[in-house]
């Protein structure tokens, strides 16, 4: 595509136009204005349409997949490779999506000399997921500079919006430090570790319970087995991305339910890694949708992330039956589920006491809700101001009583269930962990 650049409109409006005008003068300066204005045409043209290789020898390289956090600003980056010295302006433009800001979508290089030169974008994502950028605009000025040549080349690259933990990092600063302990309140565990790791000889003291007879027996001696705390137990995080989870967390916000769920989750799992246990997510809607099997390793933390940074709700309601299901086919070995689900529709919540008897027996399962404004005990409010707010407190004391009476029905099931504020899930749930590890209830 061409276009014609300022220097031209300069030339015809101070050159042609005055020399068109003196060729249809009629006077003995007419042939000779006539002359140059034929030239002057002939020079446009060539210049328009004569071939220039300095956008055809131009390679452009990028990485295939660019990370961003969402809220925070990133750099994108483009290689561009050539053989020649222009000394011509160039431009390139991205059509980046809406949703990430940038304040710059088109850069400009004077001077491009042999060998790799390397451009910049800055963007701020606003939203999590995965944008593709399938091509890049570039314009290049023609030889005297009276007109613009712009093409398109295709871009095979991938933007993954991440979510932002830093905030809930923040608040457990002392769990995510490098030197492992510091900054953390020494917790006894309480209770024998199950975890056999050696055998030893017997010593005075020792209980009877954990002789081992038959190495005894080939020692002639009595032999003592030992144990430790277990460490590479399997922690599952089961999130619910169905129609509920679209609802805003808190009034005023703008994140919405589901982001909670997936923040909350990898948190999760970086407590997980950091205690050296076996980490894993399952996320489902009327079907799972991902599911991955508890490993250990930050590339396994990557993959986890990998499958949740994507997952939007939909418009559907959650399927218990093929979710317990599913569980109790895949997950053969004892492990802790955390359920992160919404809870306050009773149809619902109904849905799920009776799924959940097939796997709260193998699995120690804990169900985790975020509790909104709309949740809470009568009279929570310091001051009521006219009746339509104390109708609302009353509606809002029956939700909560109706989950109290879910709460004590899973409780008979063995399933603890917790509402949590909004920005205190991560938190809780980290805490919640840790106070079953204390315990050594897995």
């Amino acid at each position: 595509m061409i276009v014609p650049r300022r220097r031209l409109l300069v030339v015809v409006l101070f050159t042609a136009v005055p020399l068109l005008a003196l060729a249809f003068s009629g006077t003995a300066w007419s042939g000779f204005a006539s002359a140059l204005f034929g030239l002057l045409v002939l020079l446009a043209l060539a210049d328009a349409f004569l071939p220039d290789s300095v956008l055809e020898q131009l390679e452009i390289k990028s990485a295939p997949v660019v990370r961003m956090t969402k809220g925070k600003e990133s750099v994108l980056s483009l290689y561009l490779q050539s053989h020649l010295n222009c000394r011509r302006t160039l431009s390139f433009g991205l059509s980046l999506p809406d949703s990430i800001l940038s304040r710059q979508c088109v850069q400009s290089l004077e001077h491009l000399s042999p060998g790799i030169c390397e451009m910049q974008w800055n963007g701020t994502p606003r939203v999590r997921g995965e944008f593709p950028l399938r091509s890049i605009y570039l314009e290049s000025a023609s030889r005297l500079g009276l007109w613009s040549r712009r093409t398109s080349r295709k871009l095979e690259l991938v933007i993954r919006v991440y979510p932002n933990l830093f905030q809930e990092k923040k608040v457990m600063a002392a769990l995510f430090l490098n030197a492992a302990g510091t900054g953390i309140h020494t917790r006894r565990q309480l209770g024998q570790g199950r975890e056999f790791e050696k055998l030893r000889y017997y010593l005075p003291g020792d209980s009877y319970g954990d002789i081992h007879w038959k190495a005894s027996a080939k020692r002639n001696s009595l032999v003592t087995k030992e144990f430790r705390t277990e460490q590479t137990q399997e922690i599952y995080v089961v999130l619910d991305a169905s129609r509920l989870s679209a609802r805003r967390a808190e009034s005023g916000e703008e994140q919405t339910i589901v982001e909670r769920f997936i923040t909350a989750s990898l948190i999760t799992c970086l407590a997980a890694e950091k205690q050296g246990d076996l980490f894993g997510v399952l996320s489902f809607s009327d079907k799972v949708d991902a599911f991955i099997r508890a490993k250990s390793g930050r590339e396994h933390y990557h993959c986890c992330r990998d499958a949740l940074y994507h997952l939007h709700p939909k418009s559907v309601s959650p399927d218990f039956d093929e979710l317990c299901t599913f569980i109790r086919l895949k997950l053969r070995k004892r492990a802790l589920l955390v359920f992160l689900v919404n809870l306050d529709d009773p149809v619902i919540s109904e849905n799920f006491i009776k799924s959940i008897e097939l796997i709260s027996r193998r699995h120690l399962v804990l169900v985790g809700m975020i509790q909104d404004r709309h949740i809470e005990p009568m009279f929570s409010m310091e001051k009521l101001h006219d009746t339509n707010q104390l109708y609302d407190n009353l509606a809002s004391h029956l939700r909560w009583n109706e989950l109290r009476k879910v709460k004590r029905i899973l409780l008979r099931r063995g399933v603890r269930f917790s509402l949590y504020p909004s920005e205190g899930l991560c938190l809780g749930l980290v805490t919640q962990y840790m106070h079953i590890k204390q315990r050594q209830l897995l």
